[in-house]
């Protein structure tokens, strides 16, 4: 929650300074904690800064490589519920913050043609393409998030990045550089220390 917690004010607060993008964040534990607790949470701890987008998670809270399913299923809420304006999604996993990164998402709104997908420096990992940042074009992740059914989110990218190159090649692809941590975090799925994406 520490990890988390300290992401979240620094997200907020570059949200606050306007840099041309928006930021959302989505929780799937949250309203089945407060369903279940005895003394549940008036309102989430971080919608007080951020905006949420409502989403209730049917499936318990889960850890490790067990996620895909619970991460497409937040990946449809955002995509439906998001305001008409945000033509591309920017996923980030909550825990992560790079002082360097709103500063590059800043420079890509402004290219004269947005590239459709952005994968990071991380390259591939687990059977695909690594998956605690990426960019989607909004139209293009509504497609392909019901295409198939895969093992791994970073399968499922993989295969999207297949497509896009198939069909336009890599000048539609963004490869984001490498982003320093501003905090050291440890990934969910294998507990990997994280310093870098």
């Amino acid at each position: 929650m520490k990890d988390y917690t300290f992401a979240f004010q620094d997200w907020a607060a570059e949200g606050e300074k306007g840099n041309g993008f928006k930021t959302f964040f989505i929780d799937g534990c949250f309203d089945r904690f407060n369903n279940l607790s005895k003394t549940p949470l008036p309102e989430h701890p971080f919608s007080t800064r951020m905006t949420r987008i409502e989403y209730n998670q049917k499936g318990k809270a889960l850890d490790r490589f067990y996620l895909t399913k619970s991460e497409m299923k937040q990946m449809e809420a955002v995509v439906e519920r998001l305001p008409d304006e945000c033509t591309h999604i920017v996923k980030l996993t909550g825990k992560y913050f790079s002082e360097a990164l709103p500063k590059h998402l800043a420079f890509i709104s402004q290219m004269p043609n947005l590239p459709i997908l952005g994968l990071q420096a991380r390259g591939k990992k687990y059977m695909g393409w690594s998956s605690e940042l990426f960019m989607m074009k909004r139209s293009l992740m509504k497609d392909v998030l019901h295409r198939s059914q895969w093992h791994r989110t970073e399968e499922w990218l993989d295969n999207v990045r297949k497509i896009v190159q198939d069909v336009g090649g890599e000048r539609l692809i963004h490869f984001f550089p490498m982003f320093t941590l501003k905090r050291v975090v440890e990934r969910s799925g294998d507990h990997t220390v994280m310093s870098w994406l």
